[in-house]
């Protein structure tokens, strides 16, 4: 029988899921529109000699804000990988255990990047810095991934207490997935989902490797 206190927390976890996922949902969407933006300024300086000035700094400033904001969405789905080395080595409430050690594990990582990138965004507003060409302040945008971590560690502190109260009862939460045991995430369409993101994000990342090389390399020339 659910407690008043077990409704409200598996309610409050579904929600996350709902609200998460719609944020993420607009970070893939500008980081889909800084794609066709790189893609439009390499098409403009190959036709034309016309490149967009200073889109590689709006666009770095811009791809780690909406890398960040998918960071609770994947917190929320708990789609983290996890190898189970001993899984099939210990009951399953040792095992419960350990899940809930690792959404703590989890849980204090979010927190500590969180409080680190705050703390820098701090002091990039204490001195005003900004990009090299377009002069755009740095601090809002690393005041937002430190937000979203932020939130991320909100939802992870969701799921360690989730875990916890499996643990309680001596089940492991069934939750996430193993590579060990080749089992399917619960959810295929959010996994889904994930895959997709991760790949634009490793695409976007290549791309934004290859436009900072173009751009050192045009400094150099510049300057001899």
């Amino acid at each position: 029988m659910q407690t008043g206190a077990t409704t409200f927390l598996d309610a409050l976890d579904k929600r996350s899921v709902i609200v998460t996922q719609r944020v993420a949902f607009i970070g893939v969407l500008a980081m889909l529109f800084i794609a066709f933006t790189t893609i439009s300024d390499v098409v403009m300086r190959w036709l034309f000699n016309a490149p967009i000035d200073g889109l590689s700094e709006i666009e770095g400033m811009a791809l780690a804000v909406a890398v960040a904001g998918c960071f609770p969405a994947g917190a929320a789905l708990r789609v983290n990988l996890t190898i189970d080395l001993i899984g099939n080595r210990v009951g399953p409430k040792v095992l419960a255990w350990l899940k809930a050690l690792g959404a703590l594990a989890l849980l204090v990582f979010y927190v500590f990047v969180a409080w680190r990138i705050g703390e820098f965004a701090a002091k990039l507003g204490a001195r005003g810095a900004e990009t090299l060409y377009v002069r755009l302040p740095i601090a809002p945008f690393m005041w937002s991934v430190a937000t979203f971590l932020g939130i991320s560690a909100l939802v992870q502190l969701i799921n360690f207490i989730v875990s916890v109260r499996f643990a309680l009862a001596g089940i492991p939460d069934p939750s996430g997935w193993s590579i060990e045991n080749g089992e399917k995430p619960v959810e295929e369409k959010p996994v889904g989902e994930v895959n997709g993101l991760a790949l634009t994000v490793t695409v976007l990342a290549l791309l934004a490797l290859a436009r900072s090389e173009e751009h050192t390399s045009e400094l150099q020339s510049q300057s001899t």
